[in-house]
């Protein structure tokens, strides 16, 4: 398995409305430093893949240990005997020399080396259990992952509930954090379907988009510049419907309260590009409207909230903007 080079995603702006490196160049270079190295190939449906990535039938959970990506997944996800498979990516480094360690319920267990970025060990899991991987050394720490009973249920039927509900909003709000394991980047955005957003960071950046003409603001106090015939956007859209080429193992990992009442906690996989894995959780209410998203991949550890649905939101241009 020969490790490659991956020039990394930018934020979730460019990935969303297919943005060229150029459009928004002031954000853009904030990230010049998220770039992959040393990743595994991840081939269709898991052949060719690390070890320890899911396939298909798995039960599998994104978290991090500091600033260490970490997905584990249980296999076969049955009541009794499972192997439980841990990969472990580091913010920079080599994940081969990082220290795991696995413990169930508070009772440590023996783990081996299956790869680079896998670790194995096995354990015999009926009711719901509480999972800790450690992992030691410069940016490590502790993920915690609670495993309902099993066989968790199937979540497929949410995920397509969710996606017709989603993608009939009108507009919504989306408050974004974009952590890369060493700093972390919030924005506010505003969609109005089809073709209309607004984003905004606490610097004073922000961008308009309207069709095919965006208006952006590089700060504070700062001119609106308007740049017409650009690609056109559609929406809504959402960071689980683009960044994975794939999407499998959809669990209900449990129950979550809500501002809204109780609520279902949906796990999945998306690899991306034949070379990065991407864990998603997603908190989703008994409706079927997402009010939490995560993301977890290497360097990139995002949380998306959503409110305001189908509310009242006119995004126009801005006053002033120069051509």
């Amino acid at each position: 398995m020969s490790p490659r080079s991956r020039p990394w995603v930018t934020v979730y702006l460019l990935v969303a409305l297919l943005l060229d490196a150029t459009i928004v160049s002031g954000v853009a270079a904030r990230y010049q430093s998220l770039r992959r190295s040393a990743r595994p190939t991840i081939g269709s449906a898991g052949a060719h893949a690390d070890p320890a990535l899911p396939r298909l039938g798995d039960l599998t959970i994104g978290g991090r240990a500091g600033t260490d990506a970490v997905g584990l997944t249980v296999r076969p996800g049955l009541p009794g005997r499972n192997v439980l498979l841990v990969y472990v990516e580091p913010l920079g480094g080599d994940a081969g020399r990082l220290s795991v360690g696995l413990s169930v319920d508070g009772r440590p267990l023996p783990v081996r080396t299956c790869s680079p970025w896998c670790r194995r060990s096995e354990a015999t899991l009926s009711g719901a259990a509480s999972i800790r991987v450690h992992v030691s050394g410069k940016g490590g720490g502790t993920a915690r992952f609670q495993i309902p009973s099993l066989p968790a249920p199937d979540g497929l039927a949410l995920f397509n509930l969710l996606e017709q509900r989603m993608h009939s909003l009108r507009t919504y709000q989306q408050q974004e954090a974009f952590d890369n394991g060493s700093s972390i980047v919030r924005s506010t955005y505003g969609f109005e379907s089809p073709d209309r957003l607004r984003v905004t960071e606490p610097n004073g950046f922000a961008v308009v988009w309207i069709g095919s003409t965006r208006y952006q603001r590089q700060g504070r106090g700062r001119g609106w510049i308007e740049q017409p015939g650009q690609a056109m956007s559609t929406l809504p859209s959402f960071i689980w419907d683009y960044i994975p080429d794939q999407r499998f193992d959809f669990r209900v990992i449990g129950k979550e309260g809500l501002n809204t009442g109780s609520g279902a906690l949906l796990s999945f996989y998306g690899p991306e590009g034949g070379s990065a894995p991407y864990w998603f959780t997603l908190w989703v209410d008994r409706t079927g409207i997402v009010r939490r998203a995560e993301m977890v991949s290497a360097g990139h550890f995002m949380t998306e909230t959503f409110n305001r649905f189908n509310a009242s939101l006119t995004i126009t241009p801005p006053r002033g903007a120069i051509g």
